[in-house]
């Protein structure tokens, strides 16, 4: 796999936890809502 395939799973998956771990308005972080993320389970 190539390195950015990888470090974008990443980064995809960490915006996931961080969505699950503290169910916020990710607005503090810069982030868009926790709705907005669709978790692939």
């Amino acid at each position: 796999m190539d390195r950015e395939v990888i470090g974008a799973l990443r980064e995809e998956s960490g915006r996931v936890a961080l969505a699950g771990a503290r169910r916020r308005p990710a607005r503090a972080v810069g982030r868009p809502p926790a709705q907005a993320l669709t978790p692939q389970e």
